[in-house]
């Protein structure tokens, strides 16, 4: 199943550039089939979706430290982030992004994709309904 995220423009910008090619979150979606499913994000402080993308991969984080410095310059984020972030999780996992696709139109969270208010985590939706 297909699901909405929501992330600030400057990380939408490294992802369509390439210079972010993890998600970093607290959960992984249940019901996502990342060879059959797509991400729609939808830009923070707006309900415009102007892109989506692939998850390649699901991976737990074991170790904090060893995935910042293995990872870190394709999070997106500073270390100072990242510590605060991770500090009180118990689960952290990546989701590595790929085929990642800008939308010509961007769709609008609710007429398109039936989501009402932006998603705290993700929301799941059905398919979007492309014009």
């Amino acid at each position: 199943m297909n699901i909405v995220i929501t992330l600030p423009q400057t990380l939408i910008k490294a992802i369509l550039e390439g210079d972010k090619a993890v998600e970093v979150r607290s959960t992984i979606p249940r019901f996502f089939e990342p060879e059959n499913d797509r991400v729609f994000v939808v830009t923070k402080g707006t309900k415009k979706v102007t892109m989506d993308f692939q998850v390649t991969q699901f991976e737990r984080v074991i170790d904090k430290d060893a995935c910042y410095r293995k990872y870190g310059a394709k999070m997106g984020v500073p270390y100072v982030w990242w510590k605060e972030y991770t500090r009180d999780k118990r689960k952290i996992y990546l989701w590595h992004i790929g085929d990642v696709n800008k939308l010509i139109k961007p769709l609008l969270l609710d007429d398109d994709l039936g989501v009402t208010v932006p998603p705290q985590s993700f929301v799941y939706i059905i398919s979007p309904k492309y014009s």
